[in-house]
């Protein structure tokens, strides 16, 4: 995990942020590399993910295009197997790549929320701490309602730990 000190001397665990981006969207193909106010939407995710203060912003894609924009800008970026049914795999992949420690704070951006609030994903990290977000060791189960086969539905939240 991170350092004692945290984020910003809050004595709060640093947390790493992933961000799944595909190239081959079915409803939008290519939207992460879409044109807002002249850089791609991934780069002003990643951007604002930044803002969150995290540790560490890593871009996971199936796509060198998606990995090239990001670099660009100075944005770490893994590319992964283009077979993932979810976002979720994506990153699963992504973190193992990357070598995260099994008790690193992850916390999943969507590559297509351009204006979420970065302390949005501060205020998640630490429910996480908190135990008010309760999640397993594979990051499933943001309530208790989400068991067998419903957390293996393409379609619901997860949280990832």
């Amino acid at each position: 995990m991170g350092s004692i000190e945290g984020v910003a001397g809050t004595g709060l665990p640093d947390f790493t942020v992933l961000i799944p981006a595909r190239h081959a969207s079915s409803r939008l193909p290519g939207k992460a590399l879409a044109d807002i106010a002249g850089k791609p939407m991934v780069v002003h995710v990643a951007e604002r993910a930044q803002a969150s203060g995290a540790r560490r912003v890593v871009v996971a894609t199936d796509d060198a295009r998606i990995a090239d924009a990001a670099n660009r800008y100075g944005i770490e970026a893994i590319i992964t197997r283009g077979d993932h049914a979810t976002g979720t795999d994506r990153l699963a992949e992504a973190a193992a790549a990357l070598a995260l420690d099994a008790d690193e704070i992850v916390v999943n951006v969507q590559g297509d929320e351009p204006l979420l609030d970065p302390a949005l994903r501060e205020r998640t990290r630490n429910h996480v701490l908190d135990g008010l977000l309760p999640t397993d060791r594979r990051g499933i189960g943001v309530s208790g309602r989400q068991t067998g086969r419903r957390h293996q539905q393409g379609h619901v939240c997860r949280v990832c730990r």
